[in-house]
C-alpha cells in the first residue's frame, strides 16, 4: 500500500510541478496547479498514515515525507489569495524530485532504541516544521531574485509583488529559526538519554547547525533591510544546504546514520 501511495503522490506532485511551471505563462492554470497540489497532499497523508500503521521505528523516509508534507502545506497556505504567486514553479519541482528520489530509500530501517520517546517526536516534528519554513523562505528568496530580474526587464509576470516576497522571506526565516532551534534542543535532550551525550558533532548535527547559522545570517541581513540581495542568496544557500543535509544523513557515519 505504501508503494502505491508513494507512486500516486509522486505522479500528482509531478503534474502539479508541470502546471505551476506552465502557469508562469498561462496564469489561468494556477488554479489547476493548486488543485493538483492538494491532490498530491491527500496522497501523502495516506502514505504517512500507512507508514504509521506499520508501527516501525521512524527513519529517513518517514522524516522526509513529514518534512515535505509540512513544506507543501505551508506553501499552499501561503499561496492563498495570490500572496505566493509564482512560488509553485520553485517549490513543486523540488518536492517532486525529493518525493521521487525517496523511493530509493529503505523503509522501516529505523535505528533508535527509544523510538517511542516523546522527546524524539518533538525533535523530529519541530525540525520538520522548521525545515518547511526555512525551505519556503529559500524558495521565496529565489522568487524575489527572479521577480527583480523580470521587473528590470519590464515583465514581472505571474509573480507576487516584491514587498510581499520580502515580508515572506523574513517571516518564514524567523519562524523556521525558532522551530529548528527548539527541535535541536529537544534532540540534544533525546541524545543524552539514547547515546549518553547531548552533542556528538556527527555529520548530521554539524550540518544542521551550519545550515541554521546560514539562515540566521540571512534573517539578520533581510531584517536590516539594506542587504536584501545578500539575505536572499543566503536563504537560497540554506535551502540547498537543507536538501543536501537530508540526504547526507543516509550516507555518512554517526548515530544519525540510517540504513538504505
Amino acid at each position: 500500500m505504501s508503494l502505491i501511495l508513494l507512486a500516486a503522490a509522486t505522479i500528482a506532485y509531478g503534474g502539479a510541478a508541470v502546471l505551476h511551471l506552465a502557469a508562469q505563462r498561462r496564469r489561468w492554470l494556477q488554479r489547476w496547479a493548486l488543485y493538483a497540489t492538494w491532490t498530491a497532499l491527500a496522497a501523502q497523508v495516506g502514505l504517512l498514515c500507512a507508514q504509521a500503521l506499520r508501527g516501525l521505528p521512524p527513519d529517513l523516509f518517514d522524516w522526509l515525507q513529514l518534512a515535505l508534507f509540512a513544506f507543501v502545506i505551508a506553501f499552499a497556505l501561503w499561496s492563498r489569495a495570490g500572496r505566493g504567486a509564482g512560488g509553485g514553479a520553485i517549490v513543486l519541482p523540488l518536492v517532486f524530485a525529493i518525493t521521487a528520489a525517496s523511493a530509493l530509500l529503505r523503509r522501516g530501517a529505523g535505528h533508535s532504541p527509544l523510538h517511542e520517546s516523546a522527546l524524539l517526536w518533538l525533535h523530529v516534528g519541530l525540525l520538520a516544521l522548521g525545515f518547511a519554513c526555512l525551505a519556503l523562505a529559500g524558495a521565496a528568496a529565489l522568487l524575489r531574485r527572479l521577480a527583480e530580474s523580470r521587473l528590470r526587464r519590464g515583465a514581472l509576470g505571474g509573480v507576487a509583488p516584491l514587498p510581499e516576497l520580502q515580508h515572506a522571506v523574513r517571516r518564514f526565516l524567523g519562524a523556521g529559526l525558532v522551530l529548528d532551534a527548539l527541535g535541536i534542543g529537544f534532540g540534544a535532550l533525546y541524545a543524552r538519554h539514547a547515546w549518553g551525550s547531548y552533542w556528538s558533532w556527527d555529520p548530521k548535527e554539524t550540518a544542521t547547525l551550519i545550515v541554521w547559522a546560514i539562515d540566521l545570517f540571512a534573517y539578520l541581513a533581510v531584517r536590516a533591510g539594506r542587504r536584501l540581495a545578500l539575505g536572499d542568496w543566503l536563504a537560497a544557500t540554506g535551502l540547498l544546504g537543507m536538501l543536501a543535509n537530508a540526504w547526507a544523513v543516509g550516507l555518512l557515519t554517526g548515530p544519525h546514520r540510517f540504513n538504505w
